[in-house]
Order: C-alpha cells, then sequence, then structure tokens
C-alpha cells in the first residue's frame, strides 16, 4: 500500500479492516474464480484502481510513518513498565 499499489487481501486476515476503509479488495479464502474477479476489475476499471490505490499509500501516510511506529512502541514500553502497575504488596506488621 505504501507503495500506491492496490491490495487484494484474503477475508478473515489481518486486512480486513483496510475493507472497511476503502483501500482494499477482499476475496473469499479458496475462491480462485473471486480473486481472478477482483484482478479483472482492478484491469477494468483503471480509475477506480488509481483511488484504491491512493487511498492505502494516503492511509500507510498518515498512519504507518516510522516516527509514528516508534512513539507507539514508546508508549507501550512505557504502558507495560509503569510503575503504577506493579503488584503491591502488603507491609509485614
Amino acid at each position: 500500500m505504501g507503495a500506491g499499489v492496490c491490495v487484494i487481501a484474503m477475508e478473515g486476515c489481518i486486512c480486513d479492516e483496510l475493507r472497511s476503509e476503502g483501500m482494499a479488495m477482499h476475496y473469499r479464502r479458496g475462491d480462485d474464480a473471486e480473486l481472478a474477479q477482483r484482478i479483472l476489475e482492478l484491469i477494468s476499471e483503471p480509475a477506480a484502481a488509481r483511488r484504491l490505490a491512493g487511498a492505502g499509500q494516503e492511509y500507510v501516510r498518515a498512519n504507518q510513518s516510522p516516527a509514528k511506529m516508534i512513539d507507539a512502541h514508546v508508549q507501550l514500553y512505557r504502558a507495560m513498565t509503569d510503575k503504577q502497575r506493579t503488584l503491591a504488596f502488603p507491609s509485614r506488621a
């Protein structure tokens, strides 16, 4: 997607959210005829294929930049090491 090409993904994979966002086409697992149909749709409708590819590329630019990925990892590490999230044992008196 980041390269500006269309994505045709199998349903039930991690890419399912992309379909709802209008960034990818899907086909049913094992349905070769449906996959072929999706490819033919992209070939026969170049303007629609460009829109789909452009939407995917914009999504990657907006959400998958190295800076955003680094920030997400830092937030995750901070959440995992937050002292407030550790167990506190009662003191023995």
